[in-house]
């Protein structure tokens, strides 16, 4: 599946000053600014789980990067956070 945008927003450890910011920046994201969406985060244990809203209920806030090569970099940033684009859950 194409990604439909060359963007990539970031709620987690991949957050600058978070554990795996450094995957982030190997994979030649640029840092755009702090930025948010409306949804909510859920727990699902060893990591948060977030779900968007269309309707203001609550903001995960967030950074957002630009991707150059977002099928490649996408493809590495699934790998690391251990998401199946064909399998989601």
């Amino acid at each position: 599946m194409e990604p439909r945008s060359d963007k990539v927003f970031v709620y987690g450890t991949l957050r600058r000053g978070f554990a795996l910011h450094s995957e982030l920046k190997k994979v030649g994201a640029r840092y755009l600014g702090k930025g948010q969406i409306l949804g909510r985060l859920f727990d699902l244990g060893e990591y948060p789980g977030a779900v968007r809203l269309t309707r203001a209920k609550g903001n995960i806030e967030g950074e957002l990067y630009d991707l150059q090569n977002p099928v490649e970099q996408l493809a590495v940033l699934d790998e690391i956070e251990e998401y199946d684009p064909r399998s989601p859950k």
